[in-house]
């Protein structure tokens, strides 16, 4: 299954790069023992940290997060879409967790790709409409970003947004209406936001850092790139976010 994979996927990053992140232990009978026991998972929200170990998709926030970092401290910075993309390709490609997370069949973003995104006329629901999600996933998903978008828009606390996102991604991974396409979809993009919505909490404007109004166009790319896949979902939420806050 995919969802063990990723897990899988997820503790071995602990060897290849910097993130912390909390495995829970096998059972004997070789199921995940239940996230909610206060030994197997701690809950991040009071330390201001964006992860949610219940979330199998929680390495695509990590890893977005990680080559956001990276993509910033390198001068100077590429001014063009084209050249953005490249850039973010190059980023990934130099990333051990990424690498590893990368298919065979990956499908890169492009100039051309990251200027449709960019569109004026096409927004967040835009993109969620046209993904290949089922009418009742669209209808949920709309539904978290737009509550989502509207508490950093209100410049509430991480905590608040944190819980916000971790309850959403509970409820989504055990709502029988939505099938795995419709949780993998869900569930990566809403990592990328999470996390991705704490970066902006916790980085402080500087000359060379992109105006922390990002969300929207990342939350697009990456609704449009976990069509693809995970690795997708990473980069093409990436590449939005910069390519939108370009200086």
């Amino acid at each position: 299954m995919k969802n063990n994979f990723l897990s899988h996927l997820l503790c071995l990053s602990l060897f290849t790069t910097a993130s912390l992140v909390s495995c829970s232990p096998e059972s004997e009978n070789g199921s995940m023992e239940d996230p909610r026991s206060e030994n197997n998972h701690q809950h991040r929200a009071g330390s201001a940290a964006p992860f949610n170990d219940r979330n199998h998709f929680d390495l695509a926030g990590q890893i977005h997060n990680e080559l956001l970092s990276i993509y910033y401290e390198q001068s100077p910075l590429p001014g063009t879409t084209e050249a953005i993309a490249e850039r973010v390709e190059a980023v990934a490609g130099h990333n051990n967790a990424f690498i590893l997370l990368k298919p065979f069949a990956y499908s890169p973003v492009t100039g051309s790709g990251l200027d449709a995104m960019l569109d004026p006329s096409y927004g967040v629901s835009q993109a969620i409409g046209a993904s290949r999600l089922t009418p009742v996933a669209k209808e949920s998903l709309l539904g978290f970003v737009s509550t989502l978008l509207e508490y950093v828009e209100k410049n509430e606390r991480f905590e608040v947004i944190y819980e916000f996102a971790v309850n959403y991604e509970a409820s989504v991974s055990v709502n029988p209406l939505l099938n795995e396409h419709d949780k993998e979809v869900i569930l990566t993009t809403a990592s990328i936001a999470r996390h991705s919505a704490h970066f902006r909490k916790k980085k402080p404007k500087k000359n060379t850092d992109p105006d922390w109004d990002w969300l929207t166009a990342n939350i697009i790319g990456g609704t449009e790139g976990a069509n693809y896949g995970t690795a997708e979902a990473i980069t093409y939420a990436l590449a939005g976010g910069i390519a939108e806050n370009r200086q």
